[in-house]
């Protein structure tokens, strides 16, 4: 079945302006949502061109896999897509940890799988903050009043676990230095070696992308705070379908065969996010997530 992805950053949104576009919570005679298409949203993790290639050959699979055409659009941020789930204008979409929590009850998300490991082990990933080496600074209550680099208000590892890192160490995250956000965990690693922030998340993928690179020292960057690993991001369906529909869905997603894909795609997923494969997830996967936000005392409206 054909199966084609949006790279426009602004597909989702006009999606959910458009009048009389809602979706279905019906199925066809194949068991698919509407009129036969299955609409996923991605946030943009990486720049949407970094995603097309590796998230059009797994959209195709997962379009082989359950009798449905998918189709994939990548949304401006977490709130986008959020907002495109509520109107009915996405079936599935992936979110990201602290997105899915955000909004969980109020787009009616229902989680059906992660990204895992060979042996079917949750992939998971650490936060960091980071200075360079010749840095004055020896400890994180040192960053009070400095500037710190974070990818983007609602990431993971880019912003919320360094966020709570902070708090933790008695330094308000939001008052206590200047949050500087520069989209990607890539921009982040490049203004702290450049010298434009006093400090900088430092995820591990970030690393292993870097070492990858082959443009990560570790003798220029040094770590002041490690997190405990979080687990990735959610794929996630509108919990209005119909149950047969949900399940089949998960059935055909755990079913994906990641050795299948090209070399490229392959390198893709266990690179950025440590994926040989999907592997099953709910509500519970997430619960040190829910602790996060419940100690930061975070809403929708105040990470966005």
């Amino acid at each position: 079945m054909r199966r084609a992805i949006s790279t426009l950053a602004v597909a989702v949104v006009l999606l959910v302006s458009a009048c009389g576009t809602g979706g279905s919570t019906t199925t066809d005679a194949k068991g698919c949502p509407g009129d036969g298409t299955v609409r996923m949203g991605v946030q943009p993790f990486l720049a949407a061109t970094k995603l097309t290639a590796a998230y059009d050959e797994l959209g195709r699979a997962l379009s082989t896999a359950l009798g449905c055409t998918v189709t994939v659009a990548v949304t401006t941020d977490y709130a986008a897509e959020t907002e495109a789930m509520r109107a009915g204008q996405l079936e599935i979409a992936e979110f990201p940890p602290f997105g899915y929590v955000l909004a969980k009850d109020r787009a009616k998300l229902v989680p059906i799988a992660t990204f895992g490991d060979a042996q079917g082990r949750v992939s998971t990933a650490t936060a960091g903050i980071a200075v360079l080496a010749g840095s004055p600074i020896t400890d994180l209550k040192g960053l009070a009043g400095r500037t710190v680099g974070f990818t983007a208000p609602t990431a993971t590892s880019g912003h919320l676990l360094p966020a709570y890192g902070l708090h933790q160490a008695g330094v308000d995250p939001n008052t206590g230095i200047n949050p500087v956000y520069l989209g990607t965990h890539t921009a982040v690693y490049q203004a702290l070696l450049n010298g434009r922030v006093d400090a900088a998340e430092l995820a591990s993928t970030q690393i292993a992308a870097a070492t990858s690179a082959k443009i990560y020292d570790p003798a220029k960057i040094r770590l002041l705070w490690r997190s405990e690993p979080s687990p990735s991001d959610p794929l996630v369906v509108r919990g209005d379908l119909p149950q047969a529909f949900q399940q089949r869905l998960r059935d055909a997603v755990l079913g994906l065969d990641f050795a299948a894909f090209t070399p490229s795609t392959r390198d893709f997923f266990a690179g950025t996010v440590m994926a040989q494969r999907y592997v099953p997830a709910d509500d519970s996967t997430y619960s040190s997530v829910r602790e996060v936000v419940t100690a930061l005392k975070l809403t929708a409206s105040s990470v966005k």
